[in-house]
């Protein structure tokens, strides 16, 4: 009797699963993407607008995103860490005794990298 109710249940889960129908879903999304010269994709999923992209843009739902800000704020976070790495090597390099002077350098480091700018949204939907 347990297996019939197991076998009845899983039966359900395949029907309703089965129902869903996921090719509908997918076809009516577009997703439109460019790659940036600093590694990030710049990226718009849409349902129900359209989208485009060509060569550092994209276009979404009428709205055109660029590359350019974001590449610039991926230099501007990346030479932020780097300062802080390096503050962090030359603080280390300081420390005759490891404790409390080596916890003091990763604290330091830990709060400038805080301070660094975010990465912009890279992702766009409408």
């Amino acid at each position: 009797m347990k297996k019939a109710f197991c076998l009845a249940g899983l039966l359900l889960a395949l029907t309703v699963a089965l129902g869903l129908d996921p090719v509908r879903i997918a076809e009516a999304a577009q997703t439109c993407s460019t790659a940036c010269s600093s590694g990030r994709t710049l990226q718009c999923t849409t349902a129900a607008g359209t989208c485009t992209s060509s060569a550092g843009t994209v276009t979404c739902c009428g709205q055109t995103y660029s590359c350019a800000p974001i590449d610039a704020a991926v230099a501007a976070r990346n030479a932020c860490l780097n300062q802080c790495n390096a503050n962090y090597e030359a603080c280390a390099d300081s420390c005759t005794v490891r404790d409390p002077c080596l916890t003091n350098c990763i604290n330091a480091r830990t709060a400038c990298r805080s301070q660094c700018p975010p990465l912009p949204q890279t992702s766009f939907s409408c």
